[in-house]
């Protein structure tokens, strides 16, 4: 059948990925018009990101925009559902040595446990949708690609990050583009897509449907050999 899928071709040009996402906004494709503005700066840094996005030839393969719901409409249910989990999970079984917790996690157990049954519901309502959505989305594409991250990797002793014109928490920075999936259940696989001077890697991550994880480590393997990045994990670490 015809494969419809986000596919990298190594024989295709470099496109801008900027100019991807403003072509598939058009059709509310996330990132939003926003992102693409707080992005361009850190991630794109004003010049083509290193992947080429293709159609295979001769496969039948072409590219479509799906539709996905914004990064804040997800973080509004997110930053209310995920910390009730965590505090019935913990405050249950971990009653004591929750306290004592690193400061991210024992204040996310602090956070759910001021979440209201009622708030709970309203977010679960507003996570089954985005669920749905996804679904849709990939009944049209066999796979989903997208940046892991609107940003560069923030400093380990960063608080807060700068996006576009405003000042976020490290969090809602690095979690903007991921927490849908978290939400939805879909498999998904971040790689590293564009190897950058000083040796790290900006990613790009890979969404299929649910149920499908096989599907998508083949197509994440097959990219993986097409870009063929050698990181030195080590050079990185020490440095």
């Amino acid at each position: 059948r015809n494969q419809r899928a986000f596919t990298l071709g190594r024989q295709m040009r470099l496109l801008n990925i900027a100019s991807i996402m403003l072509s598939a906004r058009s059709r509310g494709f996330w990132p939003t018009k926003t992102d693409i503005r707080e992005s361009t700066g850190p991630a794109l840094r004003g010049s083509f990101l290193g992947f080429g996005v293709g159609v295979t030839p001769g496969a039948g393969a072409t590219i479509a925009e799906p539709q996905l719901p914004s990064p804040d409409e997800v973080l509004a249910f997110h930053m209310v559902n995920l910390p009730k989990e965590a505090a019935d999970y913990h405050d249950t079984l971990f009653q004591k040595e929750w306290r004592s917790y690193p400061d991210i996690a024992r204040d996310t157990v602090s956070l759910g446990k001021n979440v209201s049954d009622h708030d709970f519901e309203a977010a679960e309502r507003r996570r089954r949708r985005c669920r749905d959505a996804v679904d849709a989305a990939l009944s049209e594409v066999d796979a989903i690609i997208l940046p892991t991250m609107p940003v560069d990797a923030p400093l380990r002793a960063a608080n807060t990050v700068i996006l576009g014109d405003r000042s976020v928490t490290k969090l809602e920075a690095t979690i903007r583009y991921t927490a849908l999936f978290n939400q939805t259940g879909h498999p998904v696989v971040s790689m590293p897509a564009y190897l950058m001077p000083d040796g790290r890697a900006l990613s790009v991550q890979l969404v299929g449907r649910r149920g499908e994880d096989n599907a998508l480590l083949s197509l994440a393997l097959y990219l993986e050999k097409i870009l063929a990045l050698e990181i030195n994990y080590a050079a990185i670490i020490a440095a």
